[in-house]
């Protein structure tokens, strides 16, 4: 699993608390899970659900011509922040595992694989609730009581090694994850933890985000420190002193545009340099004792945080850094004990997402349970209901636009000979993952859930697994990365490119109606699923993409002036989508390149691959209209403006009206069938008009 997905923005809207980048990456490399990916991507519904919005001509306003009908119609689940067909078919997917995860909970009779049957274990503890609110904080008490006793900065230090393989939260990152520049190899990580608001402005005096956002958490931190125990008074203290600690480290975090180059956080420096260079805190003995040896080389995800490390991590900080510390353990914890802690998490979600109630009780247990055994879950939900039949069809499908890709790229006017052959050697080298892994993570093989018969406790077993994540990861360095491990649970709707071993993946989760079926045309799958297949091809050649070569390595693969053409067609894609004004904000044309780029580039090839199945190699003018109809409702969504003000703020995809408009109007088959002149508002000069793939 790399960090890079995490880090560049590719990550899923958390259902409990929204993370941000930077905070989502420190939580996932404590807790060596398994989360990503292709963050925000939304909505895809039947085409004929809902006909032609009369009002709305298809030259001026494609997205609403076609989905207007169902943006009037469709309304926001209450504890949702969005509605879409993503949600919609991940929606009827958790339905069906919750009824056999409750089923296999109450028969006691084992799945057939003892991996889930841990994982029904852990459901069950996840769902017992009378359980869990009899117990209160009592399962966490004594983990929090451990921070409480930490008395100044020297016992910290003394405690850091032992803290980071317990997974508490710490005021620095370790981790082992790929070295970019020889993804062959692993190499040890160091990072700033992660932030309460996750963005440097939202502190800004006068920033109408922070305001909203600051009081939020802060209210939070004050109900869970009051519920381990605080008085109202002591709470509040307790509060102030971890937002202090916060404002202080908040400034280190890369800006939004830089945070979305997977390139900003690899920062290689000789370890001894390091280690010398930071006087607070022995780092040569933490890392020796967490990987059992001294790297030559260590990775500095932000350096300039650690530039400061010894003015941060100081003893005139420590009362601000332990409150700090204890805010954030109560925030993991609350989740895995009483409904009122979990309340508490679940009603700070929905305040920022703009929901108007929390998740149901019900699901919550599936959900928790998922966090933890996503990769199980996945083979299980893989091997019982995705058809081969669904498998090899798409597979096919993938193998036509790969040669379609081939092919332009083979025939591309603007690159050279030399970058043409590399950039094909690259696409030829791609792996391709599809249905669900032919075998578990190896991380299971770390992972024990206690029976609730012999002691355990939900808390106790979250713990213990997430300690298992953590020592599995450090076990890593050393050992050859196993490029067949996948980056998500194959029940997900999702689909991914991952940078850092050139592959991609579309799990069995994705591979359902509307996005692929036996019934539909082979117009409609290939704009619904041969886009999105498309799509992930293309993030192998946008602006991470394109400074990695056919292994995933960090490395200049272009003639200096093929990539100077690269970089001017990439300037003209940011400046064709920045500054758009759209309901919550403005569109920023840099943090959305990468997506914007891989939208361009997925339309087009899909488009050639569904011309290419026709008699005469073309589509007709109904078949056309088809297929745009069909990739109109692909991105159709529906998102409560406060969760919209945030996408535009850190989402490196455009807002969903965009990702049709924009993109068709961009497209000569689009303006040649629906006939777009000058003066209709989807026009767009042919001086402004950008292809790149």
């Amino acid at each position: 699993m790399s960090v890079e997905r995490v880090l560049t923005g590719e990550i899923p809207a958390a259902r409990f608390i929204e993370f941000t980048v930077e905070e989502f990456a420190m939580k996932l490399k404590q807790a060596c899970r398994v989360f990503v990916l292709a963050a925000f991507i939304f909505a895809i519904c039947g085409v004929g659900a809902v006909g032609a919005y009369a009002d709305v001509k298809p030259q001026d306003d494609f997205y609403e011509y076609v989905n207007g009908g169902w943006l009037a119609q469709t309304e926001i689940r209450s504890d949702r922040a969005s509605v879409g067909a993503f949600t919609e078919v991940s929606d009827e997917i958790e339905k069906i595992l919750r009824g056999d995860f409750e089923a296999l909970a109450r028969s006691r009779v084992s799945a057939g694989d003892p991996i889930m049957d841990m994982a029904v274990e852990y459901y069950r503890q996840c769902a017992d609730f009378s359980r869990r609110d009899r117990e209160g904080f009592e399962p966490a008490l004594r983990d929090y009581e451990r921070i409480e006793r930490i008395a100044d900065l020297n016992g910290l230090s003394s405690e850091s090694a032992l803290l980071a393989l317990d997974g508490f939260p710490m005021p620095f990152g370790v981790f082992v994850d790929n070295d970019f520049a020889d993804v062959t190899k692993y190499t040890v990580w160091v990072s700033m933890p992660g932030s309460f608001m996750g963005d440097p402005t939202y502190y800004e005096e006068g920033n109408e985000t922070g305001g909203r956002l600051i009081p939020l958490i802060e209210e939070l931190l004050t109900k869970l420190f009051t519920l381990a125990g605080a008085s109202r008074e002591d709470a509040a203290a307790e509060t102030a002193r971890a937002m202090a600690f916060d404002r202080l480290i908040v400034k280190y975090i890369p800006d939004a545009e830089a945070r979305t180059y997977s390139a900003t956080y690899y920062n290689p420096i000789p370890y001894d340099e390091f280690t010398s260079k930071i006087c607070a805190l022995d780092f040569d003995a933490l890392v020796t004792r967490l990987i059992f040896a001294r790297p030559e080389v260590i990775n500095v995800a932000h350096k300039a945080y650690f530039e400061a490390f010894d003015e941060i991590y100081s003893e005139r900080n420590f009362e601000d850094m332990k409150s700090w510390m204890k805010a954030n353990f109560l925030t993991d914890a609350a989740g895995k004990l009483s409904r009122e802690f979990m309340l508490a998490n679940l009603r700070y979600g929905a305040a920022v997402s703009g929901a108007g109630s929390v998740t149901p009780l019900e699901e919550i247990p599936f959900i928790q349970t998922s966090q933890v055994f996503d990769d199980a879950i996945g083979i299980y939900y893989g091997k019982k209901y995705l058809g081969t039949e669904t498998k090899r069809d798409v597979e096919e499908i993938i193998n036509e636009e790969i040669a379609v890709y081939r092919n332009r790229l083979r025939n591309n006017a603007w690159l050279g000979e030399r970058t043409k052959e590399t950039a094909i050697h690259k696409l030829d080298a791609m792996t391709i993952r599809v249905g669900y892994p032919d075998k578990p993570h190896p991380v299971y093989e770390y992972y024990n859930v206690t029976p609730a018969a012999k002691g355990g406790s939900l808390y106790s077993n979250f713990t213990a697994l997430s300690k298992a994540g953590i020592r599995y990861n450090y076990s890593l360095y050393g050992t050859v990365p196993d490029k067949t491990l996948w980056g998500m649970g194959a029940y997900n709707t999702n689909a991914y490119y991952n940078g850092t071993d050139n592959s991609i993946t579309f799990p069995a989760g994705i591979l359902k109606f509307p996005f692929y079926s036996p019934e539909q045309s082979d117009v409609a799958n290939i704009a619904a699923i041969g886009t999105v297949i498309a799509h992930e091809i293309s993030h192998a050649f946008d602006k991470n993409g394109a400074l990695r070569d056919e292994n995933g390595n960090l490395r200049q693969w272009w003639t200096d002036s093929d990539f100077a053409e690269f970089e001017k067609r990439t300037a003209a894609m940011k400046a064709l989508f920045d500054g758009i004004k759209v309901d919550g904000g403005t569109v920023n044309g840099e943090i959305t390149l990468g997506e914007n780029i891989a939208d361009a580039g997925g339309l087009s090839c899909a488009l050639e691959t569904a011309s290419a199945r026709m008699p005469g190699k073309r589509l007709s003018k109904v078949q056309l209209e088809e297929f745009f109809r069909s990739y109109a409702v692909m991105w159709r969504s529906k998102t409560r403006p406060e969760m919209r003000e945030l996408l535009l703020l850190q989402d490196t995809h455009a807002p969903a009206e965009l990702r049709v408009n924009v993109q068709l109007s961009n497209c000569g088959e689009f303006r040649g069938a629906f006939g777009v002149k000058e003066g209709d508002k989807m026009y767009i000069p042919p001086e402004r008009r950008v292809r790149i793939w």
